[in-house]
């Protein structure tokens, strides 16, 4: 059983509010308990398996590498962070913005 825990209710609306989604796309964010609830599937290309962190998705990436015979992608992993940050950031304003219309 599946249930993505990407979307907040203030972040669902806020979204909604901005128009980056549409309840066609991704039509609730409540889960039953019993079905699979996949916000993402339009937007899915491949499945990873359930990880905790973004920092997880890192470190199954260097153990593929390594497994290949590549070196670690340090650089990558830097700007990944970075990414992080700002994708937190710009999440957090869309939050916010919920509450500034009010």
């Amino acid at each position: 059983m599946a249930c993505e825990g990407l979307f907040d209710k203030v972040l669902y609306e806020a979204l909604l509010s901005r128009g980056t989604i549409d309840r066609q796309q991704i039509p609730t964010i409540e889960w039953d308990g019993r079905a699979n609830l996949i916000l993402l599937k339009h937007w899915v290309v491949e499945d990873l398996g359930t990880l905790t962190s973004f920092d997880d998705v890192y470190e199954m990436l260097d153990a593929q590498r390594k497994e290949e015979g590549l070196p670690p992608r340090m650089v990558e992993r830097i700007f990944g962070r970075l990414i992080y940050y700002s994708f937190r950031r710009h999440t957090d304003r869309v939050r916010r913005s919920q509450f500034d219309k009010d």
